[in-house]
């Protein structure tokens, strides 16, 4: 699919909240995604994930979110994934500030449940993160990508798709919608 026309990001965030305002409006998506997280996500995802200790004998699982917008579905998984994990350290990359203002408020409000859950606010694109020179030998544990590729050129989004993978030893999940139906794919990659 070609993206050329659409506008960059950094001008469009109204114009982006609106549009996926008015998305989750007029489809079930959002409460079939939670109907998933509450059915299936234990066992097709936090069972699969691997405790892993660190250098203090400490398990904590690394999680990197990207397009994580208001953090809704985000924050549902933490806390199944806190259930089973004492730590976890979440990396959200989201380039709006409106959204991580709204991730951040709801943090707050399920601060209980999220207790042990540590997050690294990043107002930046994918392609800007992938950019960042941090340690590579740290991978993440969990990856969620869901609506969150859509202005990745199609010629790119190979490369991009195939850096998350290198950036992960465990489980990438995500979501595109393809303009005919919505595909949900769960990646996991042995270690």
């Amino acid at each position: 699919m070609d993206v050329s026309f659409l506008p960059q990001l950094d001008y469009l965030s109204s114009y982006y909240n609106e549009s996926f305002a008015s998305y989750k409006r007029h489809t079930n998506e959002y409460e079939k995604m939670l109907e998933w997280i509450s059915d299936r996500f234990d066992a097709e995802i936090t069972s699969k994930l691997l405790k892993k200790e660190n250098e203090d004998g400490n398990v904590t699982l690394s999680v990197l979110g990207i397009g994580s917008g208001d953090g809704k579905l985000d924050v549902e998984m933490l806390i199944r994934l806190k259930k089973k994990f004492g730590t976890i350290e979440c990396t959200v990359v989201e380039p709006s500030a409106e959204r991580i203002t709204s991730y951040k408020k709801l943090v707050q409000e399920r601060k209980d449940a999220l207790d042990g859950v540590t997050f690294d606010w990043r107002q930046i694109t994918l392609q800007e993160f992938c950019k960042i020179s941090f340690d590579r030998s740290n991978k993440f544990q969990f990856v969620c990508a869901m609506h969150s590729l859509y202005y990745i050129p199609k010629q790119e989004l190979d490369y991009y798709i195939k850096t998350l993978f290198e950036w992960t030893e465990g489980i990438i999940l995500m979501m595109h919608g393809t303009g005919r139906r919505d595909a949900l794919a769960v990646f996991k990659e042995s270690s």
